[in-house]
């Protein structure tokens, strides 16, 4: 049996990455420029991703 919610995540997931032509660069730019209009909409800072050790 299918889980619903998690075909409807990967298919939200599909189409999301599509727009990039499954570019991972180009993704990351995207989440880091929605990010930066988060913090300026609701006046604080999140983690960011770019400043997490990923070593």
């Amino acid at each position: 049996m299918k889980d619903k919610i998690v075909e409807q995540v990967r298919k939200n997931r599909k189409k999301y990455t599509e727009q990039f032509y499954d570019d991972i660069h180009a993704i990351c730019r995207d989440l880091k420029k929605k990010e930066e209009q988060y913090t300026q909409k609701y006046g604080y800072r999140t983690e960011s991703l770019s400043s997490k050790d990923t070593g």
